[in-house]
């Protein structure tokens, strides 16, 4: 929804809030300045605000009062040299270019993660959703046998086009030159206490539903974090994220918890997440066999 000024904002928070949504979310082109009249519009309502920034930065997102911030890197030509801003340009190709050109040790970054820890933001980083896309002329990606659990639909989407579709050779060899940037500044925020989160981005391109949480979950791995950890990230994180950590996110003693049974060790190997025998939801098991029968 385009909203043009201050009271646009704020009148269409309390639209959105009046509907009963979960969330307010701003977007990449949003000015800071209309960011922090969003937040506190959105905190009045008792709803939490989450951003998917660009034009303003995540630096001054988690100043403005943002409880979340999703997707990979922040992208803000703010952070690149002054000699790079001029072309920069927010599309993939560009992203390429902002991970060549950022200084990740430099005090730009360095006083992005400090704020952003100190302000409790939480962060969804989604690394799946990136790496089908700088990374995406991996052959699993283009004849993967788990594509059967996407949509229909959403399958025919992916046929028609992604968003590197007219990538070359050379972009992808960028892509995949540029990839190991987005995991070291993941586990940089990690490092810092920035809490972290998992989540995969369904729709994207060769995201598929389900198995795409799995692929997350080892691709925070890749990117340094210990796999108890990670497996945090995945349950007691969110819990913490939504406010519902004294309800869910661990096994104790009064909470709620539906549970994942598997066949070997995730702490050893987080593919192991994948070795499934059986769910547990509301005291009712399930065989995966028997949920992709009824599918």
């Amino acid at each position: 929804v385009g909203v043009p000024d201050a009271e646009a904002v704020r009148a269409e928070v309390r639209r959105q809030a009046a509907l009963g949504v979960d969330y307010i979310k701003v977007y990449s082109a949003m000015p800071a300045d209309l960011i922090g009249v969003a937040v506190e519009a959105a905190h009045a309502e008792g709803l939490e605000a989450i951003g998917h920034l660009q034009r303003t930065t995540w630096t001054e997102g988690a100043r403005r009062g943002l409880d979340h911030l999703t997707h990979g890197a922040p992208w803000s030509m703010e952070y690149l040299p002054e000699a790079a801003r001029a072309g920069y340009q927010g599309t993939f190709r560009g992203r390429m270019t902002w991970l060549e050109q950022v200084d990740v040790d430099g005090p730009a970054i360095q006083e992005m993660i400090l704020v952003m820890a100190d302000s409790g933001v939480t962060v969804d980083p989604t690394l799946i959703a990136y790496r089908t896309k700088f990374v995406g002329d991996d052959p699993r990606y283009l004849v993967n046998p788990d594509s059967i659990y996407a949509p229909p639909l959403v399958r025919s989407i992916w046929r028609r086009g992604t968003f590197t579709s007219d990538w070359t050779a050379a972009d992808y060899a960028r892509g995949h030159a540029v990839w190991p940037r987005v995991l070291d500044l993941t586990k940089r925020l990690y490092n810092a206490g920035v809490l972290l989160t998992a989540g995969s981005d369904v729709p994207n391109p060769w995201v598929i539903p389900g198995v795409s949480l799995h692929e997350e979950l080892q691709l925070l791995h890749n990117a340094g974090i210990p796999p108890l950890d990670v497996l945090q990230i995945a349950t007691y994180n969110g819990a913490v994220a939504l406010r519902l950590d004294d309800e869910i996110g661990s096994i104790e003693v009064g909470k709620e918890a539906d549970l994942v049974i598997l066949t070997a060790d995730p702490t050893l190997d987080l593919a192991n997440t994948r070795t499934i025998e059986a769910v547990v939801v509301d005291g009712q098991v399930y065989r995966p066999e028997e949920l992709l029968r009824a599918n």
